[in-house]
């Protein structure tokens, strides 16, 4: 079995490794790769992987790859606190906990597109976040995005999104994708996208929109342009 050859081989004790990748290999426990002390990227994508528990002392891992897994909790990388990118896409997640990323502040990249989420919340420590993708889940509102204050890259599509709301804090960023949800307008509850002065890229395509009333004013071309 590949779990087996994983710990008996010699790459639990190549400590001096920087990088290392162990895609598509159907392992199911990752506990043995603690003793990987150096590592700064990891990616464990196309596995059999139900927990994170067994990375926590991986205390230099920069970057961390855990797409399509079997994962429902985001557990064991509370002690990461280098860890800049995080990929969850297509796993099992229902929630985030409150705890479950709070002292992972210098992360940078959360994707966590293709999971079971139904709300955005535990997010409140990423005050360095720049990039988020929560698509092709479950959610309804767009909640828990006021602390990411430095956050200029946010992907929503393929939910069921109705309202634009939520999004005061978010004066830095420059690209949105709420496409594919049920967005009937534009001209929505608190300022709506007033506040993204910065917007460059927008995408609203496949919604119930008719009136584009409440864009933001970095979408229209400038006066002299016109």
């Amino acid at each position: 079995m590949i779990d087996e050859a994983l710990y008996n081989s010699n790459v639990s004790d190549a400590g001096r490794l920087l990088s290392l990748s162990l895609v598509g290999l159907r392992i199911s426990n990752i506990t043995r790769l603690n003793k990987m002390h150096m590592l700064r990227n990891l990616d464990l994508s196309y596995n059999r992987i139900t927990s994170m528990k067994g990375l926590e002392s991986l205390y230099q891992l920069r970057e961390l790859k855990l797409t399509c897994n079997k994962i429902t909790v985001l557990n064991g990388i509370m002690k990461l606190t280098a860890l800049e990118a995080l990929h969850l896409e297509i796993n099992r997640v229902e929630t985030i906990g409150k705890q479950s990323l709070r002292d992972n502040k210098k992360l940078k990249t959360l994707c966590l597109d293709g999971n079971n989420l139904t709300q955005i919340s535990g997010l409140d420590s990423l005050v360095m976040l720049t990039r988020l993708d929560a698509s092709q889940n479950h959610l309804t509102r767009l909640e828990g995005l006021g602390m990411l204050k430095c956050l200029e890259s946010l992907s929503m599509s393929f939910n069921s999104i109705r309202v634009i709301e939520g999004m005061s804090a978010l004066a830095r960023l420059r690209e949105l994708d709420l496409s594919n949800n049920e967005i009937a307008s534009v001209q929505a509850r608190h300022q709506g996208l007033k506040t993204c002065v910065n917007l460059e890229i927008l995408r609203l395509d496949h919604n119930a929109i008719s009136d584009i009333r409440g864009l933001p004013k970095s979408v229209y071309p400038p006066v002299a342009q016109l």
